[in-house]
This record gives C-alpha cells, sequence and structure tokens, in this order.
C-alpha cells in the first residue's frame, strides 16, 4: 500500500509539473502538486506515527 502510493505520488508530482511546464502556473496545478507531493511523504508520516504509537 505504502509503496503504491508513492508511486501516485511520484507520477502526480511529475504530471502536476509537465502541466506547469506547459500550461504555465495555476492555483489547481499548485494543489494538484501539493497533493502529489503529500502522497509520496504519507507512508513516512504513517511508519513515524505507528512508531510513536509503540
Amino acid at each position: 500500500m505504502r509503496v503504491l502510493l508513492v508511486v501516485i505520488g511520484v507520477l502526480g508530482t511529475l504530471a502536476a509539473g509537465y502541466g506547469m511546464w506547459q500550461d504555465g502556473f495555476s492555483g489547481m496545478r499548485l494543489i494538484e502538486l501539493v497533493v502529489a507531493i503529500s502522497l509520496v511523504f504519507a507512508p513516512r508520516l504513517l511508519a513515524a506515527g505507528e512508531r510513536e504509537a509503540d
């Protein structure tokens, strides 16, 4: 599951970056980029939370 989130996040980051490169900067592209980057770091945050709970 964690690997899938990272893969989706990386692909989303690439797609948002390509969209900004082609269409220019927009608020919607920024939101897409933030969501994609958060998917990349979500597994690390989940793992850290699990370690703290132990």
